[in-house]
């Protein structure tokens, strides 16, 4: 087998492991290598270092900031909305605030949001800084108003 022909095979394999043809062939532990910004550094943007997350992390590919449908929820609107999930087999009301979204990064089958499938979201290993990065990138405008070049929030999944 040519190298071409065998890398093409290994990346398709890489592709199919992350996008997952059942729920147990997604990744369950992924850790970043997004570097944050040092202490003093002017670009300390809470909300800056949540938009490079999101795309370097690959969130853009299951959540759209334009309020389009994919494998997982927008982010447009979400905070600080009611929404309906599903713990432990029972469906429930939760109120999007700070504390759902850490939680929903750092556990993501903890609760899931009717009308997705349990299994979909890798278990990021994130620093506190990160996960709360990513919490002010939703809770901002750009996650509530427009796409803002992040990408357009389709994937493979669908």
């Amino acid at each position: 087998m040519g190298k071409p022909l065998g890398l093409l095979i290994f990346i398709s394999a890489l592709l199919l492991a992350a996008c997952g043809i059942k729920s147990d062939s997604y990744p369950t532990n992924i850790v970043t290598k997004v570097s944050l910004p040092q202490e003093g550094n002017a670009d300390r943007d809470p909300a800056k270092l949540g938009a490079k997350l999101y795309s370097e992390m690959g969130c853009i590919s299951c959540h759209s900031v334009d309020g389009r449908d994919g494998p997982g929820p927008s982010f447009k609107g979400l905070f600080s909305k009611d929404a309906t999930v599903v713990t432990d087999g029972v469906k429930r009301k939760v109120k999007v605030d700070e504390e759902y979204l850490k939680r929903s990064i750092t556990d993501p089958n903890a609760d899931i949001v009717a009308g997705y499938g349990p299994g979909r979201m890798p278990k990021f290993s994130l620093r506190t800084a990160e996960v709360e990065a990513l919490v002010s990138f939703i809770k901002a405008p750009v996650a509530n108003e427009t796409n803002a070049g992040f990408g357009d929030g389709q994937c493979c999944h669908q």
